[in-house]
């Protein structure tokens, strides 16, 4: 188990496999007289020669010189350690690279009966699993409960074998506000005094009555705090039994700083989308900014509550932000959203719009892009097929 020569040995006389030292170092309890003792301390090798010599079993003692790993990064003594590791069966591939190998037209051709071929000859089987934390993640989830493997092959699978949150979001926009007609931006919850309008209290009818035929009962509404969005709640809440409304100033609107009270035009003329994701306007904030409130409502959320189904009522930009967000959108898919057509098929949001967020989440970093890296990708659980319960990604990385 500390070495290959010993470990070949040990099993071509039927020892069995089983580790009496652990990964510090030190002797597990199944080796009583020496527990707890460092294998690389001349310490430990007297108490063990003198335990041996005191029972009378000891044939002969010699130092030696041999050769000995140390870390190249801080010079620290290292044990050979034998572990599991995920393996490709390349000796049973032999013969077919061997017949592929010959059909190549090497140059210089002594390569293909020479250095290539005699390593094909000897092919090995290939451990391609690595015990580090950062690198490339396996692809490999593992059930917790009856050890079904499974092995995943895109994103898409990714997204499709996800477990599901434990609620269901309802995303809405407030009805059509005076700010909507008039083209001016009000983003301050400071100064902003803006209601909606009489359309906007149709549309928000209009949106109960759907939301009521679509959803049934709707457990909780949560709002932001500006005037538009808690109307949009008070209305959306009279028509589900006046059910309680709560107030979450993250779901609030895109602070756009200094250009709040400016037109919309002018805003969208001197501070284009492309910019928003990465760059703030004076006194403002990003829309990863926004992604990273609103995503972090969803955590919370879901440490709470289950099996509920919540409105979120807020802002089309915030809105947008927390859609692309859980679908782990980069930049350039975000924005590609926006102009998809229809008012369902892309993920902007028209006043009174509702819309289902996705029940999957996707890894993404601490900006909120897509992220299959550690620890990000290790938050993914996943449902296994036989008994439904989790499955965990599996610890090593990928030997690339």
């Amino acid at each position: 188990m500390y070495g290959v020569d010993d470990y070949e040995f040990g099993k071509k006389i039927g020892l069995p496999a089983v580790h009496t030292v652990d990964e510090a170092g030190k002797f597990l309890d199944i080796v009583k007289p020496f527990f707890g003792m460092d294998v690389r301390e001349e310490e430990t090798a007297r108490e063990i020669i003198g335990t041996i010599k005191a029972a009378g079993r000891l044939f002969k003692t010699q130092k030696f010189k041999h050769d000995y790993p140390f870390c190249w990064r801080c010079d620290s003594r290292l044990l050979y350690y034998g572990r599991k590791s995920w393996w490709i069966g390349m000796s049973q591939l032999r013969d077919d690279l061997l017949k592929s190998n010959s059909t190549i037209n090497w140059v210089p051709e002594n390569i293909k009966e020479g250095r290539f071929g005699e390593w094909l000859r000897e092919v090995k089987d290939w451990a391609f699993s690595r015990a580090r934390y950062w690198g490339t993640p396996l692809p490999i989830w593992k059930c917790e409960d009856c050890d079904v493997v499974s092995f995943i092959g895109s994103v898409a699978e990714l997204t499709e074998k996800m477990q599901q949150t434990k609620n269901t979001y309802i995303l809405m926009r407030h009805g059509e506000a005076e700010s909507n007609v008039s083209g001016v931006i009000s983003s301050d919850i400071q100064t902003d005094n803006i209601v909606l309008t009489e359309k906007g209290k149709a549309q928000t009818i209009d949106a109960c009555h759907r939301l009521s035929a679509e959803h049934q009962d709707i457990d909780m509404i949560i709002t932001s705090d500006f005037p538009r969005t808690k109307e949009t709640a008070a209305l959306l809440a009279g028509c589900n039994h006046n059910i309680t409304v709560e107030c979450d100033e993250r779901l609030g609107e895109y602070n756009v700083g200094e250009f709040n009270g400016k037109d919309v035009d002018t805003f969208a003329h001197e501070f284009p989308r492309e910019r928003r994701f990465t760059e703030a306007p004076k006194g403002g904030e990003t829309i990863v900014d926004i992604r990273r409130r609103m995503l972090q409502v969803i955590k919370d959320l879901e440490k709470v509550h289950n099996g509920k189904k919540i409105v979120l009522i807020s802002h089309a930009t915030p809105l947008w932000a927390l859609k692309t967000a859980m679908e782990g959108l980069s930049i350039e898919q975000s924005l590609a959203a926006i102009n998809a057509p229809g008012d369902h098929s892309g993920a902007y949001f028209p006043n009174a719009d509702t819309q289902i967020l996705s029940s999957k989440k996707l890894p993404v970093d601490a900006d909120t892009f897509l992220d299959l890296h550690r620890p990000f990708i290790d938050e993914i659980i996943l449902e296994c097929e036989k008994c439904h319960k989790g499955m965990r990604r599996v610890p090593e990385l990928a030997d690339v």
